[in-house]
Protein backbone atom coordinates (compact mmCIF):
# COMPACT_ATOMS: atom_id res chain seq x y z
CA UNK A 1 0.00 0.00 0.00
CA UNK A 2 1.35 3.38 -0.98
CA UNK A 3 1.61 6.15 1.64
CA UNK A 4 -0.62 9.15 1.02
CA UNK A 5 0.07 12.41 2.84
CA UNK A 6 -2.75 13.96 4.79
CA UNK A 7 -3.65 17.44 3.67
CA UNK A 8 -4.63 19.45 6.71
CA UNK A 9 -5.55 22.74 5.06
CA UNK A 10 -5.63 25.57 7.58
CA UNK A 11 -5.83 23.36 10.68
CA UNK A 12 -2.16 23.89 11.69
CA UNK A 13 -2.84 27.63 11.92
CA UNK A 14 -5.84 27.34 14.26
CA UNK A 15 -3.77 27.77 17.48
CA UNK A 16 -2.13 30.90 16.05
CA UNK A 17 -5.51 32.34 15.12
CA UNK A 18 -6.86 31.59 18.58
CA UNK A 19 -3.85 33.30 20.15
CA UNK A 20 -4.33 36.29 17.83
CA UNK A 21 -8.01 36.52 18.83
CA UNK A 22 -7.01 36.48 22.51
CA UNK A 23 -4.37 39.16 22.03
CA UNK A 24 -6.76 41.30 19.97
CA UNK A 25 -9.34 41.03 22.76
CA UNK A 26 -6.70 42.04 25.32
CA UNK A 27 -5.69 44.98 23.13
CA UNK A 28 -9.36 46.05 22.90
CA UNK A 29 -9.76 45.76 26.66
CA UNK A 30 -6.54 47.69 27.35
CA UNK A 31 -6.73 50.34 24.61
CA UNK A 32 -10.49 50.74 24.21
CA UNK A 33 -10.49 49.86 20.52
CA UNK A 34 -9.69 46.97 18.21
CA UNK A 35 -6.24 46.77 16.65
CA UNK A 36 -6.45 48.04 13.06
CA UNK A 37 -4.73 47.00 9.84
CA UNK A 38 -4.96 49.44 6.93
CA UNK A 39 -4.38 48.23 3.39
CA UNK A 40 -3.53 50.45 0.43
CA UNK A 41 -4.44 48.81 -2.85
CA UNK A 42 -3.36 50.60 -6.01
CA UNK A 43 -4.81 49.55 -9.35
CA UNK A 44 -6.51 46.40 -10.52
CA UNK A 45 -4.02 43.56 -10.03
CA UNK A 46 -6.18 40.47 -9.36
CA UNK A 47 -3.60 38.84 -7.06
CA UNK A 48 -3.36 42.00 -4.95
CA UNK A 49 -7.16 42.17 -4.68
CA UNK A 50 -7.22 38.54 -3.53
CA UNK A 51 -4.42 39.17 -1.01
CA UNK A 52 -6.20 42.20 0.47
CA UNK A 53 -9.53 40.33 0.61
CA UNK A 54 -7.81 37.46 2.45
CA UNK A 55 -6.21 39.87 4.94
CA UNK A 56 -9.56 41.61 5.48
CA UNK A 57 -11.27 38.28 6.16
CA UNK A 58 -8.47 37.19 8.49
CA UNK A 59 -8.76 40.46 10.41
CA UNK A 60 -12.49 39.97 10.78
CA UNK A 61 -12.08 36.38 11.98
CA UNK A 62 -9.46 37.28 14.60
CA UNK A 63 -11.04 40.40 16.07
CA UNK A 64 -9.03 43.05 14.25
CA UNK A 65 -10.45 46.03 12.40
CA UNK A 66 -9.52 46.34 8.74
CA UNK A 67 -9.57 49.54 6.70
CA UNK A 68 -9.10 49.23 2.96
CA UNK A 69 -7.95 52.16 0.88
CA UNK A 70 -8.28 51.57 -2.83
CA UNK A 71 -6.59 53.95 -5.21
CA UNK A 72 -7.45 54.03 -8.91
CA UNK A 73 -4.91 52.68 -11.38
CA UNK A 74 -4.52 56.21 -12.80
CA UNK A 75 -3.08 57.47 -9.49
CA UNK A 76 0.34 59.06 -9.49
CA UNK A 77 3.29 57.99 -7.38
CA UNK A 78 2.79 61.05 -5.16
CA UNK A 79 -0.88 60.11 -4.60
CA UNK A 80 0.25 56.81 -3.14
CA UNK A 81 3.28 58.16 -1.30
CA UNK A 82 1.11 60.84 0.38
CA UNK A 83 -1.41 58.33 1.74
CA UNK A 84 1.01 56.07 3.64
CA UNK A 85 2.42 58.77 5.98
CA UNK A 86 -1.09 60.06 6.66
CA UNK A 87 -2.12 56.55 7.74
CA UNK A 88 1.08 56.18 9.77
CA UNK A 89 0.20 59.36 11.65
CA UNK A 90 -3.16 58.00 12.81
CA UNK A 91 -3.16 56.51 16.30
CA UNK A 92 -6.15 54.37 15.30
CA UNK A 93 -4.07 52.50 12.67
CA UNK A 94 -1.67 49.87 13.99
CA UNK A 95 -0.38 48.31 10.78
CA UNK A 96 -0.24 49.22 7.08
CA UNK A 97 0.11 46.88 4.11
CA UNK A 98 0.86 48.16 0.60
CA UNK A 99 0.74 45.14 -1.73
CA UNK A 100 2.74 45.05 -4.94
CA UNK A 101 2.80 45.15 -7.94
CA UNK A 102 1.76 48.72 -8.58
CA UNK A 103 0.56 49.97 -11.97
CA UNK A 104 3.52 50.42 -14.34
CA UNK A 105 3.53 54.23 -14.14
CA UNK A 106 3.79 54.23 -10.32
CA UNK A 107 7.37 54.12 -9.05
CA UNK A 108 7.48 51.09 -6.76
CA UNK A 109 10.88 52.15 -5.48
CA UNK A 110 9.42 55.31 -3.98
CA UNK A 111 9.16 55.32 -0.21
CA UNK A 112 5.94 53.44 0.53
CA UNK A 113 7.22 52.19 3.85
CA UNK A 114 5.07 52.86 6.90
CA UNK A 115 6.77 54.11 10.02
CA UNK A 116 8.48 51.22 11.85
CA UNK A 117 5.74 51.11 14.49
CA UNK A 118 3.13 50.57 11.74
CA UNK A 119 5.04 47.93 9.75
CA UNK A 120 2.99 44.77 10.35
CA UNK A 121 5.90 42.43 9.71
CA UNK A 122 8.28 43.86 12.31
CA UNK A 123 5.44 44.82 14.69
CA UNK A 124 3.96 41.32 14.52
CA UNK A 125 7.26 39.89 15.69
CA UNK A 126 7.09 42.14 18.73
CA UNK A 127 3.38 41.94 19.46
CA UNK A 128 2.89 38.25 18.89
CA UNK A 129 6.39 36.94 19.56
CA UNK A 130 6.86 38.67 22.89
CA UNK A 131 4.18 40.29 24.96
CA UNK A 132 4.54 44.03 25.39
CA UNK A 133 2.35 46.95 26.24
CA UNK A 134 0.16 46.84 23.14
CA UNK A 135 -0.72 50.52 23.41
CA UNK A 136 2.95 51.54 23.37
CA UNK A 137 3.77 53.50 20.20
CA UNK A 138 7.50 53.60 20.86
CA UNK A 139 8.04 50.17 19.27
Amino acid sequence: MRWKPKIQGTKPYDPTRAETREQAAEFHKTCGRKPCLATVLVGDDPASHTYVRMKTNRCRSTGLESRSHQIAAIATTSDVVDLVPSLSAKDSVDGILVPHPMPAHVDERADFEPSPSKDPISRARLLFGQYLNVCDRSV
